[in-house]
């Protein structure tokens, strides 16, 4: 090998450097940079889930404070936000129409499995009480979750039960959910979700 190291077998090249996986790039990664990466991807990837939801929670207060020309009101169109809770990540709502909508959920269980949550649900909604300004609502729904567990995916159906409260005015949602979630796969089992969070409408 010209100008570096000769090496008895690719094993003991292997063990010595590690090699960018993504070509055409073909300079070396730090071995300490992929040692961190590689034992513990857990950390890693749940850090980058923390910036990832500070950059979109920053955005989002920007958003509401440059005003909502172009926004929808609250209840209407696409609402992307934050929750926080069990698990915690980012909140997609889109409403049908008739009080009903669709919800996504694209987070991390911080919780016993501490992996790749994802989760969609469709939601009834109906009124709750009278007030002043906006509307306040109850919420029942019907939907799937999977968990990208280490050991295991787990697949499972979920009834998410909430309460929301619509802004007059704004473009801004903010919401209370509990979620039983029955467990298919691998094996039958429950779990227990909570979440609150905040969604502008655009």
């Amino acid at each position: 090998m010209p100008g570096g190291t000769e090496y008895e077998t690719d094993d003991a090249r292997q063990n010595d450097r590690n090699f960018c996986l993504f070509p055409p790039y073909k300079d070396y990664v730090p071995r300490e940079v992929l040692t961190r990466a590689w034992t513990n991807p857990d950390k890693t990837l749940y850090n980058n889930m923390k910036k990832v939801l500070s950059a979109t929670l920053l955005s989002l207060i920007l958003a509401a404070g440059a005003g909502s020309l172009h926004a929808q009101q609250a209840g209407e169109g696409l609402g992307i936000g934050v929750m926080v809770g069990e698990p915690t990540g980012l909140s997609f709502k889109s409403w049908t129409g008739g009080g009903n909508a669709f919800d996504l959920g694209v987070a991390w269980s911080v919780g016993p499995y501490d992996a790749l949550h994802l989760h969609a649900d469709y939601l009834w909604h109906s009124d709750f009480g009278d007030v002043d300004e906006g509307a306040l609502m109850l919420y029942v729904g019907l939907g799937g979750r999977m968990i990208f567990a280490d050991d295991d995916a787990r697949v499972g159906l979920r009834v998410p039960l909430g309460i929301t409260y619509l802004f007059e005015g704004a473009p801004l949602d903010l919401f209370l959910e509990v979620a039983p979630v029955m467990n298919l796969v691998p094996g039958t089992d429950l779990d227990m979700t909570g979440t609150a969070g905040v969604r502008i409408y655009l």
